[in-house]
């Protein structure tokens, strides 16, 4: 599939419900460069994601499984910090926060709004959820 294609495909696949979609390359047999196309979803959305991927790509074929997955709950909070707020996602396994990151394009819109570098918005970000992280 050409490569150009990605972006189509992947929106498309998303825009169908499904959860993940992701691409590996790889080394098919007699060392023929190739991507494996991945995507998670739920049952329901397999067969117009089959439809889907045999009309509008290069394979000829598709295989599938059911998997089982346990997640952490999320939920986003709003933490305040030196250039204005920024949406966080926090992430809990049983009832124990484990993981807290900033929206990525939250920090991108207040780089642009303030004018500041990308990564000192991410790092003052990182900063804020640490000081958040050492208070719950």
């Amino acid at each position: 599939m050409n490569p150009q294609f990605y972006e189509y495909v992947m929106d498309q696949l998303l825009g169908m419900g499904a959860l993940e979609v992701f691409l590996t390359p790889l080394l098919m047999k007699k060392n023929r460069p190739a991507t494996l196309l991945t995507v998670l979803s739920s049952p329901d959305h397999l067969s117009p994601i089959i439809d889907f991927l045999m009309k509008e790509t290069t394979t000829i074929g598709v295989r599938w499984r059911e998997e089982t997955r346990c997640c952490a709950t999320r939920q986003v909070i709003s933490l305040e910090t030196k250039y204005g707020p920024l949406r966080f996602k926090l992430a809990s396994w049983k009832g124990e926060p484990i993981n807290l990151s900033p929206e990525y394009e939250d920090c991108k819109k207040l780089a642009l709004a303030q004018n500041v570098p990308l990564k000192q918005i991410y790092e003052e970000a990182k900063k804020v959820a640490l000081l958040f992280q050492k208070k719950s």
